[in-house]
């Protein structure tokens, strides 16, 4: 089976599970992916936000190269390895005005171009990780993950691969520079697990429903 028919058969499988606001969280099949991934020393690389459109169904609002927008739910799932995918989303059930809110901030949003830096603070760019927690936290005051330095991330990371980040930083690695990981999302205590689909590294493929219902 292809990349796209295993994405809109994956796609087909979750789309029950959702609700809006969920965070999706991919693991990125190409090269670039999987060093992002090993830096944070976590099965993820990538990270959007769900909502339904009555019209055309599921989209995932994300920030991807070369700007922020929309992707269709099988179109995200096509650029994670096995179309792998982990949903969490809030313990609590969000009010339809924090939907409404959340859907806002994360349209006002769109248009922005992909920082291949990985700068938090850097104005009018964006990447998938800093686009969820800022969308979450200008919406509805909830911080999804953490804002780390470079530092604290690469030397926690018992086999870092600096020189990779050596090379695509030119030679030097920011290590002030303050960013935010999908893996400390997905490892957020703010969320709930819902749905696992995912190959673990030197494991067995995983699918699992775990949860269609808010747990407390």
């Amino acid at each position: 089976m292809n990349a796209r028919h295993q994405a809109i058969e994956t796609a087909g499988m979750l789309a029950p599970q959702l609700a809006d606001g969920d965070l999706l969280f991919t693991r990125l099949r190409n090269p670039f992916g999987r060093r992002i991934a090993e830096a944070s020393a976590s099965w993820t690389s990538h990270v959007g936000i769900a909502f339904r459109d009555p019209a055309t169904g599921w989209r995932v609002a994300e920030s991807r190269i070369p700007l922020s927008g929309y992707s269709p739910l099988a179109a995200f799932l096509a650029r994670s390895e096995d179309c792998g995918v982990v949903v969490r989303r809030p313990r609590a059930p969000l009010l339809p005005e924090q939907l409404a809110a959340l859907r806002r901030e994360a349209e006002s949003r769109f248009g922005l171009w992909y920082d291949t830096g990985f700068k938090y603070d850097r104005p009018r760019r964006a990447f998938c990780s800093k686009f969820a927690y800022d969308v979450y936290r200008e919406a509805l005051g909830i911080e999804i993950g953490r804002r780390e330095r470079f530092r604290e991330l690469l030397l926690r990371n018992p086999a870092p691969r600096l020189g990779f980040w050596r090379w695509w930083y030119y030679g030097s690695i920011p290590w002030n520079r303050v960013t935010v990981t999908p893996a400390s999302q997905l490892e957020s205590p703010l969320l709930v697990d819902v749905y696992d689909r995912r190959r673990d590294l030197g494991g067995p493929k995983k699918v699992e429903i775990i949860s269609s219902q808010y747990s407390v």
